[in-house]
């Protein structure tokens, strides 16, 4: 799954799969172009609203300075527990400590046919 724009990513109750996927970006003042921002020190956390709020921390993916970094749900640590549209915010803290936080991911968590 990838965390491009604002989007609502479907799952069932219990999944750990698949991960999701994003690249930080920046709009260039001058093309109008989205041109990825080097993320080297960088952090990111992805905060899902259940009735007991829970976190994933998110890893950098390969060359820093390509902006991609990556959310892995962990067995017994992070599965998607509750059925319904949790919030969510992505909070990324940059190299010198300054934060900012999206929401642009949406979550959708069904119910399985079989629990």
């Amino acid at each position: 799954m990838a965390c491009d724009g604002e989007q609502v990513l479907e799952y069932k109750v219990d999944d750990t799969l698949p991960a999701i996927a994003c690249t930080y970006k920046q709009i260039d003042p001058i093309t109008g172009k989205r041109t990825p921002i080097n993320i080297t020190g960088y952090s990111f956390r992805l905060d899902i609203g259940f009735t007991v709020p829970e976190s994933v921390t998110g890893s950098i993916v390969g060359d820093p300075a390509n902006g991609e970094f990556i959310f892995e749900y962990t067995i017994g640590a992070s599965e998607l527990k509750e059925v319904g549209k949790p919030r969510t915010e992505i909070l990324i803290t940059d190299n010198v400590g300054y934060k900012i936080t999206y929401d642009f991911v949406k979550f959708d968590i069904k119910a399985r046919i079989i629990p």
